[in-house]
């Protein structure tokens, strides 16, 4: 259940990424970019932090 939960926070933060590097060229919307940046990397860590503790 952990690897699962795991790959699906991947998959969502690549995704996120993949949208904030658009905002940031398409839109140049630097400070929008940054902050979907840092929603992905609070996505990521704090769960995966849960599993792996």
């Amino acid at each position: 259940m952990n690897l699962i939960a795991g790959l699906a926070i991947l998959y969502v933060s690549y995704y996120t990424m993949m949208y904030a590097r658009m905002i940031w060229k398409k839109e140049n919307n630097k400070l929008g970019a940054f902050f979907v940046i840092l929603l992905a990397f609070v996505i990521v860590v704090i769960p995966l932090w849960e599993i792996l503790s």
